[in-house]
């Protein structure tokens, strides 16, 4: 009954070490997908910023001169390149406190197209924006080679021998094998480490356990054997029998303890601090961002005073492209951006779960810098779990469904002027017809009605002649026709001109109506979002000073 109890106990212990490797395994590969994903996101404000230029650029949309000025305040740092790092050190508060220099200026655009270069400018700053943190999540790859040499060599060295001599090597190897292989550590090459550490980790509490099941095995045996009364050479090997499990328990105990109390250090003395950097580092950002989106939103007022210059600027086949560029962007924008929120928030969840269980699961380490650091944890995951990014989906929906409308009015106009240049060019040729019967049967242009004035005798007979008037009458009333045709002709190319002028005109309005209804609520959306975001950071930051004190 005890050794079922023992093995029940035993399967539950290896199978919560197995979670928790597994675990640690998914939260790197949630980093990489949090890496490709921020790499995603800033290139399609690039891409947005760039079709959006292409697009206004073919518009003939002005600004009226009874629209007043805006007041803008760009943000402009005053150390671009300077690296994320942990701020006022020296006065005990790491909050971020690095304020942007304020750059105020009185603007004034004179037309769509410069709306939207200054858009684009803003655009382009936020993805520099994102940089700095988008480095933190990329180094890395050179680190977890070395991590993984050094895993192969531990491997052979196991395979070769279980001699004490050879397991003290392989355990000093692994310890400069992880430890001091790279100087400068960054945070992927944590995670990879504690991956690595999680492994040795399993198979010793596999090793362990297993030894207790044969050691539990033998202690029944004993008693068995020492109750029967069996001689005493059965029960004295089955004692040293006995006596070697408990020493190689030990042994695998004491390498249980190292490798967690490796794991533990490694916990607070590095993976603490580079997620408090990256927390930072994103706080950074969104601060940036949110400076910058609200100059968008600031300068999007202006498109209330668009108006169209011209009704009869027709579109043309770039224009139309770019419409469609345009429509593009703005899906790979609201995709990447909720991708983005999506894998930071799996992200900070494996981080959360795994912590919690390092912390209770087998060390039942509760020192108070531990437990701050899993306070800081769960609150960075309620922060992003509460993040209003549906809001930023919507709006920019919302004005690429605008610019759809606005590709379908485009193509329904070229396709009616595809129909009037077909129409005019069938004229032209019916003309061209027509002019060449005219000078056939005609030496001047006169009127077809006039009479035919010859005389009876200029004909062989009076069949020739009757022939003949029959023949010139058939070619005046085919002159009719053909005049007929071409006024038939003439009407249908006026009425295809009329509804394409109509058209042109729709699509402009179209364009005008869709860029004041949808362009600013996507820059509102961002700006608050942004705002919201940056406010919640900051309170998840402000934890993060108890931890680094």
């Amino acid at each position: 009954m005890g050794c079922s109890t023992s093995r029940a106990r035993n399967e539950d212990t290896v199978r919560r070490c197995r979670d928790r490797r597994n675990l640690m395994n998914t939260t790197i590969q949630s980093l990489h997908h949090l890496a490709s994903a921020h790499a995603a996101y800033l290139q399609s404000l690039r891409h947005t910023a760039a079709a959006l230029t292409v697009f206004s650029s073919g518009e003939p949309l002005a600004v009226s001169d009874l629209t007043p000025p805006i007041f803008i305040q760009y943000p402009v740092s005053p150390s671009p390149h300077k690296p994320v790092g942990l701020e006022n050190e020296e006065d005990g508060r790491n909050l971020v406190q690095v304020k942007d220099v304020e750059v105020r200026m009185v603007v004034r655009h004179r037309n769509l197209a410069e709306i939207a270069a200054a858009i684009a400018e803003c655009f382009v700053k936020a993805s520099v924006a994102g940089e700095a943190v988008l480095e933190l999540l990329q180094n890395g790859q050179e680190e977890k080679k070395m991590v993984h040499y050094s895993n192969g060599l531990l491997k052979v060295l196991s395979s070769r021998s279980r001699s004490r001599k050879l397991q003290d090597m392989r355990r000093r190897l692994e310890t400069t094998g992880i430890q001091g292989s790279v100087e400068q550590r960054n945070h992927a090459y944590t995670l990879t480490k504690l991956f690595a550490w999680e492994k040795r980790l399993y198979k010793e509490i596999k090793t362990r356990e297993r030894l207790k099941i044969k050691l539990d095995k033998k202690l029944s045996t004993l008693q068995r054997l020492e109750h029967r009364g069996n001689c005493e050479s059965t029960v004295a090997k089955t004692r040293t029998s006995i006596n070697k499990l408990h020493s190689l328990l030990t042994v695998a105990s004491e390498a249980v303890s190292a490798t967690a109390s490796a794991i533990i250090q490694a916990r607070d003395s590095e993976l603490a601090p580079q997620l408090i950097e990256l927390c930072q580092g994103n706080l950074k950002m969104w601060q940036r961002m949110n400076h910058l989106h609200n100059a968008q939103y600031q300068i999007i007022q202006q498109v209330n005073g668009v108006v169209s210059s011209s009704l009869q600027e027709q579109t043309t086949d770039l224009h139309h492209a770019a419409t469609g560029e345009l429509e593009i962007a703005l899906s790979k924008w609201q995709m990447t951006f909720s991708h983005l929120m999506k894998c930071q928030r799996n992200y900070v969840r494996c981080v959360h779960i795994w912590l919690n269980r390092t912390l209770f699961e087998f060390s039942n380490d509760s020192s108070p810098a531990a437990v701050k650091f899993a306070q800081f944890c769960n609150e960075w995951k309620q922060a992003v779990d509460r993040a209003p990014d549906r809001a930023v989906s919507r709006a920019i929906q919302h004005f690429m469904n605008s610019i759809h409308i606005i590709f379908k009015k485009q193509a329904e106009e070229m396709t009616i002027k595809r129909r009037a240049d077909k129409y005019k060019y069938k004229l032209e040729r019916r003309s061209k017809s027509l002019r060449k019967m005219e000078k056939r049967y005609y030496k001047s242009y006169q009127h077809a009605d006039a009479p035919m004035k010859r005389d009876f005798r200029d004909y062989r007979d009076r069949e020739d002649y009757e022939r003949q008037v029959l023949d010139e009458a058939r070619d005046r009333e085919m002159l009719k026709e053909k005049k007929a045709n071409i006024v038939d002709w003439l009407s249908k190319v006026e009425k295809e001109n009329k509804r394409h002028l109509k058209a042109v005109e729709a699509t402009r309005l179209v364009t005008l109506k869709g860029m004041k209804a949808s362009l600013p609520g996507v820059f509102q959306a961002m700006a608050g979002f942004s705002g919201l975001l940056v406010g919640i950071l900051e309170g998840v930051y402000r934890s993060a000073e108890s931890v680094q004190q």
